[in-house]
């Protein structure tokens, strides 16, 4: 797999580790971050929200229980969550520990095992609800899922592989050319309170930390993106880093905004970076695609003219001449165009607006000589409330007889 580069944007937004560069069919994202503790029992969850963005032009955001998300940051409005079953693992028993059934053929790599003291094992997962023991001696003895925080609600445990490899894929259909949120809520299930984690010795090749128990194997993700027809193999576009140990079980919630270029199906891969052996065991939630509909950013800039008192002329030519929406130059063609203009607000006396073509209109008599100012609101065509504004500076010079 490859990670993706493109010269359009140099920089990424990390939180740990984001290797996922802007290609031309990547749009720039935005990275958040929020908190919300949740009460399950006698026990209080932090559930945290990390979003960690890759700015990319394949790339321009979670969940199925949508909360806090990149694409609503960004003035967009997500659509249904694409994945199977809306992105969860559905609900199972109301007995705490009990393995539900495996994934649909296709959607991993690794083997399916009942959940137990002992299981699974590396390279191996089970969908399960409300973990109710300490496996290995190391994990977290009571953990919920995060979709619903029930004991019902199940999720998927993984025991990550000795080598990187991919623990879940799907395919989606998708619309050509449109963004797509992509995230997932991952729990790292190592208890470092626990006396079975500070037992374990660290795996061969791993050096002791003594700032960290046991052998300090933190699960690292990576999500890879491949669209049909475009990406020869599938793309990087975001790391997670290291997840962090914790003292309670805590979800944190990692995702982007990517865009499907000309595709019209797009699938989508999570892959274990960190070695198996001693940790590197986690949980996953609430897998999320889903569309994200964000408007064209409106862009006027400030304009200035001339005219001379007691001479009707036009002022400015177009103040819509350095605008833009979204890179495109403005039409102002009803019906056709991507524009419509507007005076914003009262104009001074003897100033109008010409919103066929953009021309500011001066009729020489009204104003003594000076400096006026006014506003005009530019507004796209296609979503009329999606709408900025600009300034028009015009000096009004006297008129000098000879």
């Amino acid at each position: 797999m490859r990670a993706m580069k493109n010269p359009r944007f140099a920089r990424t937004v990390k939180y740990g580790q984001s290797t996922g560069k802007d290609t031309d069919a990547l749009k720039l994202a935005k990275a958040a971050t929020s908190q919300n503790p949740r009460c399950t029992g006698s026990k209080l969850h932090a559930l945290a929200f990390l979003f960690v963005v890759a700015f990319a032009g394949i790339i321009s955001q979670p969940a199925s229980a949508q909360s806090s998300d990149l694409c609503t940051a960004q003035g967009g409005t997500l659509g249904p969550n694409l994945f199977l079953n809306g992105g969860t693992f559905g609900t199972g028993s109301s007995t705490a520990g009990t393995t539900g059934s495996p994934l649909p053929a296709g959607y991993t790599t690794y083997s399916f095992t009942n959940y137990g003291n002992g299981s699974p094992n590396d390279g191996s997962y089970s969908i399960v609800n409300r973990l109710n023991q300490r496996t290995f001696d190391y994990w977290f003895n009571d953990v919920v899922g995060n979709t619903t925080g029930t004991t019902e609600d199940q999720m998927m445990v993984i025991n990550a592989s000795f080598t990187a490899g991919i623990f879940y894929q799907e395919t989606v259909s998708v619309t050509p050319n449109s963004d797509y949120q992509f995230s997932a809520h991952f729990l790292n299930l190592p208890d470092p309170s626990s006396n079975g984690w500070r037992n374990y010795p660290s795996p061969p090749g791993v050096a002791n930390d003594p700032t960290q128990p046991g052998g300090n194997v933190e699960p690292n993700i990576s999500f890879f993106v491949q669209r049909a027809g475009i990406d020869a193999s599938p793309v990087q576009i975001l790391t997670t880093g290291d997840l962090p140990f914790s003292s309670t079980p805590t979800w944190l919630e990692y995702g982007t905004v990517f865009n499907s270029g000309a595709a019209t199906s797009v699938t989508v891969f999570y892959q274990n970076n960190a070695p198996g052996g001693i940790g590197n065991d986690f949980a996953m939630d609430d897998v999320f695609m889903a569309s994200c509909m964000i408007p064209p950013e409106v862009l006027p800039s400030d304009d200035s003219g001339a005219a001379i008192s007691g001479t009707a002329s036009v002022a400015v030519s177009d103040v819509t001449a350095n605008d833009n929406i979204d890179g495109a130059a403005i039409d102002l063609t009803a019906g056709s165009g991507n524009a419509t203009i507007s005076e914003n607000g009262i104009w001074p006396t003897g100033f109008s607006l010409d919103t066929s073509n953009g021309e500011v209109l001066f009729d020489g008599a009204s104003v003594l000589p000076g400096v006026y100012t006014m506003n005009y609101e530019l507004c796209e065509q296609a979503t009329p409330t999606n709408c900025q504004t600009a300034t028009v500076s015009v000096t009004v010079a006297a008129d000098i007889q000879p």
